[in-house]
């Protein structure tokens, strides 16, 4: 858990609060610093008088009839300062002050950016489901909210992307109650929330923010228009899966990145043995995802599938490996000949056939 630094206190609101946060003062000028606004309240940049100081920023809490704003805006604080070591919230002022994230929500940079191909779009679902997935693991946290509002687009100073989750204020750890339970029968109602939430004796469970990404993923396939009925009807599948009713059929998230990654790969003819470690590792990733809830005998069963999809991994990347591919594979599948049984039968068989096809053709075009 990442402790907090420093000391924090207000002295001076509402006209510009002043914060005292580690021996810096930050000043939170509304007009010229406005970040971003939204339902639940305004947030701002708060700069520092140090510059060597990064700034922060200042979240302004808006009061609702019939809510306590002091709730969330105090788990939110408390969520930050756990996650990323920095986060205090102030009753007098309703405020919070947390680190600043550098990027654009999501939901803004699609709607922006008429340019976005679809399977752009579906990528930044999976940088979404997998910040969310890492949240789970690293704090065994229910965001809560997840949606493409809260997802911030940072680039970082290499050109690559990133998705990081903002927006704490109905997070809880697993087992927990749930902050939303009870609250939003509505928002249930219209499927933005997990159903089980109308129930106000919920707690909170990795499977809500499994029901929120399928109906954020349902959102986004209502936009796509370019790609074919072949993947929207895979996605359609996965949102399907994601938001079943019934808690204990909905999938995990690496079932349902492995599946999209799978509906939008195209695999070249002649692929690189990287293309196929990368679909392995897809195949990992949901066997991994699915440990936390199998019986002794099931995860002994992923466990071997595991060590079989890495051996074949193994075997495509050693240049020093000088079998060809037919042999790999078929030396694999004689000491592991379960790696394809149950929910992988299908797709890993169709992806080591596939391998072997091409290996095929390759060899045939060579004695061309």
């Amino acid at each position: 858990m990442t402790r907090t630094v420093g000391s924090f206190s207000e002295f001076s609101y509402p006209n510009n609060p002043l914060f005292n946060y580690d021996g810096a003062i930050y000043t939170v000028i509304n007009d010229k610093n406005l970040l971003g606004s939204g339902r639940a309240g305004s947030v701002y940049k708060a700069v520092p008088d140090d510059p060597s100081r990064p700034s922060l920023a200042v979240k302004v809490v808006t009061e609702r009839r019939g809510y306590d704003p002091c709730l969330g805006m105090c788990n939110e604080a408390g969520w930050n300062q756990r996650i990323h070591g920095i986060g205090f919230s102030s009753k007098k002022s309703l405020s919070l002050l947390m680190p600043l994230v550098i990027g654009e929500n999501l939901h803004d940079f699609i709607l922006n950016q008429s340019t976005v191909s679809d399977r752009t779009v579906m990528h930044y679902w999976i940088l979404l489901a997998l910040s969310v997935e890492n949240l789970h693991k690293t704090h065994n946290a229910v965001h809560g909210d997840v949606k493409m509002a809260n997802a911030m687009r940072c680039v970082n100073p290499g050109g690559s992307e990133t998705i990081k989750l903002i927006d704490f204020q109905y997070t809880a750890s697993v087992g927990m109650p749930a902050p939303l339970a009870g609250i939003l029968p509505s928002c249930c109602r219209e499927g933005g929330m997990a159903p089980e939430l109308s129930d106000g004796s919920i707690t909170a469970t990795r499977a809500q923010d499994y029901y929120r990404l399928g109906s954020t993923l349902l959102c986004l396939l209502k936009r796509m228009s370019h790609v074919s009925q072949e993947v929207k009807t895979s996605v359609t599948k996965i949102t399907n899966g994601l938001c079943w009713h019934n808690v204990q059929n909905r999938w995990c998230i690496p079932h349902a990145v492995y599946e999209l990654e799978c509906a939008l790969t195209i695999i070249p003819r002649y692929p690189a043995s990287a293309t196929f470690c990368t679909l392995l590792d897809s195949h990992i990733d949901v066997l991994a995802g699915e440990m936390y809830a199998a019986t002794q005998e099931t995860i002994k069963l992923k466990t071997e599938k595991q060590t079989a999809l890495r051996e074949i991994q193994k075997a495509l990347l050693d240049p020093r490996d000088l079998r060809t591919i037919t042999q790999k594979v078929a030396s694999v599948r004689k000491t592991y000949p379960k790696v394809t049984a149950g929910f992988f039968f299908l797709r890993t068989k169709t992806l080591l056939d596939e391998l072997l096809r091409c290996e095929k053709s390759s060899t045939t075009r060579a004695l061309q």
